[in-house]
């Protein structure tokens, strides 16, 4: 009996986190990762979602995974997606990394830190198919360092358009 009490104090201690943890319903999610944390701006991040149901309301984000030795408060990036039938947009997006006085946002353990932002929130698509969405980086350096990776994702909300 000494032995049991332990163990199933482990057991309802790990199945408590595992409850609270917060529960996303990603329909995609993918990382790139840059080698030796350099985002050449010839270098793009590309992927490709495919997207079955236009009545279903979804979050597209991003999760940058950057040095604390990034020597800027944010940074830019441009996105394009292409739709399935061939039609073409493209958004520059502005990230947060840190606040006016330097303190880093999102989670920051060791030397790096994760910034999550959302794209759009509540989005849809219009057609079913193939997304290809790609990534790139817009600033005036041409290896931009510090950036280790960029992680796009596509959440399903639960909800549907009206």
């Amino acid at each position: 009996m000494n032995k049991v009490l332990p163990i199933l104090s482990v057991i309802i201690l790990v199945s408590i986190i595992l409850l609270s943890c917060e529960n996303r319903n990603f329909i995609f999610n993918e990382n790139y990762v840059f080698e030796q944390a350099i985002w050449n701006e010839k270098d793009s991040a590309s992927f490709e979602v495919d997207i079955a149901d236009t009545m279903k309301l979804y979050n597209l984000g991003l999760m940058v995974e950057h040095s604390k030795n990034y020597p800027a408060q944010n940074v830019y990036l441009m996105i394009n997606t292409t739709f399935p039938d061939g039609q073409y947009f493209s958004q520059k997006v502005n990230i947060d990394f840190a606040n006016k006085a330097g303190k880093w946002f999102g989670d920051c353990s060791g030397d790096f830190c994760e910034v999550e932002a959302y794209i759009q929130q509540g989005a849809y698509f219009n057609q079913p198919g193939n997304y290809k969405f790609t990534i790139k980086q817009f600033t005036r350096d041409v290896d931009l360092e510090n950036i280790k990776s960029v992680q796009f994702f596509v959440e399903d909300t639960g909800e549907m358009r009206k």
